[in-house]
Parts: C-alpha cells; structure tokens; sequence
C-alpha cells in the first residue's frame, strides 16, 4: 500500500487511481511465490523488552483502514515493545493492538529481517486488526500492518519508507518505466509508487540471493533506475543500519530505558554476501529462468 502523509493521501490515490501503467507482468500470480527464497532471509539477533505506549502508535491507531473498507480495528489493549536489533546500535518501538492476528514474536522477528539499511527509514510500526493482510507507510515513516503479514509486506511498506515522495514520482524513473516493456506484477501496474516499491523488492532479493528467477530484460531498465540512486544502494548493500537516515525515535527508544526481563532471541541463517550490481543484462546478474 502507498505510504503517504494522510492528510493528502486520498486527493493522491484518487489521482494514482487513473495512473495504471498498461504494461506486461513479469509474475503474473504476485511476487510471493517467485521470491520464495525470502523465506530464508537472514535474521539477525535481536531482544525485546516492554515499553510504553508512544504517542506516534495512539495517533496512527485510529482512520481509514487503507486497503480494506472502513475504519482501522484496533481493540483490546495496545502492548508495544523496544527491539534491539544487532546490526544497530538504536532501538524501534513497535505497537500491537490488543485484537491483532499478527503476534508480537512474529512481529518483531519480521521487521528485524528487514535488511538494516531499508529498516533505517523507518520510525516506528504498529500491528493492527484485519481481515486478511494489507499495509500502510503513514507520514513515509511510520507503518501500520493490517492482518498477520508476511515478509514481503514488510519488505514492501519498509520500501515506501525508504524512497518517500522521491524516486517514484521522478522523470527518471518515469523514463525508465517507458523504457521497460513490463512491470513486476500487477500490483506494480497499479501506479507509479508501487510499481518502485515492488522493483525495491525484486532488488533486494537479486542483492541477497543473487538472482531474479525469470527472464527480467522486460524490467531491466526500471531496474537500473534503482541502481543509479546512491541512496537507495547505500540503503540495500549496507549490512548495518544507517542512524543518519533514521526518520525519528519516540521517547521510550533509549538503551537506559532497557528492562531486566528482556527477551533474547539468536540469529537465524547465515549472513550472505551481498552480490554486487549489476553492471549489464548479461554480466554479473545473468539469467535464470
């Protein structure tokens, strides 16, 4: 779902609504299943321990429910947490309303998957109830899930953080899309802002398992877009996070805050060595499928 500031995301999804991009899908069910190697991402070792409830989690709790009719459910009473991550020397709050499918372990173990240099751009996040699973970048900054999401959701919403209002409203990444004869899924067909976002994700799977499992030259200059943004590679190669890029930090997110009954939990996977970029269709990145 588009990360936008709320008080101008409706006049802008009613203009994105008119922006389908009419290109060729290069997955045509969606990127979960393709993209499966996400489900061994590396998860570096973290903890977690009881915070209060930050005001920036009470403000986002409430308002449109993007992506599902009606208004955000969020009942029951709101818990959150610190998590400290090792690839970080700061720490995030992250918030679950009391009805929440999404449980605060699953929560937690999700976000610090996000790759440290993506995670950077976001503040804080809050889980919250729904009918299935959708997501929302609130302020660019902050994310609000909706439902038991998956990684790539997170991978996505993360992604939103990360380009802001920049990149995917640029000429030149509207010049490379013209240039591509596909877009990632149909999702990316939907507009300009997801169509990036969902490239984010294709990239970010292409730097941690070195490859993109189907002929991608339909997508090849959208993808060399990315590539071409210092920023955004800083923010997909970089193996700690980037506290320069932090967006904002609430009040309870400082190590003297931490509790004597903090949770630990260990790393999972071995880290792999991000690939370098690619530098043509048919060196370094090449094809596979």
């Amino acid at each position: 779902m588009l990360g936008l500031s709320a008080s101008v995301l409706l006049a802008v999804v009613s203009v994105l609504a008119d922006d389908n991009l009419h290109k060729d899908t290069l997955f045509k069910n969606g990127l979960s299943e393709p993209l499966s190697r996400f489900s061994e991402i590396h998860t570096p070792a973290y903890e977690t321990w009881p915070s209060s409830i930050p005001e920036v989690c009470k403000k986002w709790s409430t308002g449109p429910a993007y992506g599902h009719d009606g208004d955000v459910s969020c009942s029951g009473e709101m818990t959150a947490v610190e998590i400290k991550i090792e690839d970080c020397e700061d720490t995030w709050t992250l918030c679950r309303c009391g009805n929440a499918e999404m449980n605060m372990d699953d929560f937690a173990r999700r976000f610090a998957q996000v790759p440290p240099g993506i995670r950077s751009y976001t503040g804080a996040a809050l889980a919250a109830q729904s009918g299935g699973c959708s997501g929302v970048t609130l302020d660019w900054n902050f994310i609000r899930y909706h439902g038991d999401c998956g990684f790539t959701v997170f991978l996505h919403e993360s992604g939103h953080a990360l380009d802001g209002a920049e990149s995917w409203n640029s000429e030149a990444f509207h010049k490379a899309v013209d240039e591509s004869s596909c877009v990632p899924d149909d999702y990316a067909n939907s507009n300009w802002v997801e169509n990036w976002t969902q490239l984010q994700v294709i990239y970010t799977y292409w730097v941690q398992f070195g490859e993109i499992p189907a002929n991608y030259a339909c997508l090849y200059p959208s993808l060399m877009s990315l590539w071409n943004q210092d920023r955004i590679m800083e923010a997909l190669y970089t193996k700690k996070c980037l506290k320069e890029r932090r967006p904002f930090w609430v009040e309870q997110n400082t190590m003297n805050q931490r509790r004597s009954h903090s949770r630990h939990f260990p790393a999972r996977g071995l880290p792999r060595a991000l690939r370098l970029p690619p530098t043509s269709l048919n060196h370094t990145m090449g094809f596979s499928g």
